[in-house]
């Protein structure tokens, strides 16, 4: 069973806006600032001990838990760049495998 918590702070400029959940799959939404051009970056910050191949992040921001995954949890960072006036904004996504 997988709990896909996906909560997220937002920020002042950049906040995940909606994340959508299919299968095992997630897909994260980032909504920018009028005018901000910012890249939007997805990484694999932390995995459980040896369990890194089980999961996946898209430079779309989709997010794939394959089967067998083992239990634990699972950390997505989501950075956007900075852009002009705009600062950069990093979140993190955790995603709890049970």
């Amino acid at each position: 069973e997988r709990d896909w918590s996906s909560d997220v702070c937002s920020s002042d400029l950049n906040k995940i806006v909606k994340s959508t959940k299919k299968n095992n799959t997630i897909k994260l939404t980032v909504k920018k600032e009028s005018g901000n051009k910012g890249t939007v970056n997805y990484s694999i910050a932390k995995a459980p001990k040896g369990a890194a191949k089980y999961i996946s992040v898209s430079k779309k921001g989709v997010i794939t838990v394959k089967k067998g995954a083992p239990k634990g949890t699972y950390t997505v960072k989501v950075r956007v760049e900075s852009y002009k006036q705009f600062a950069h904004a990093t979140k993190t996504v955790k995603i709890k495998v049970k």
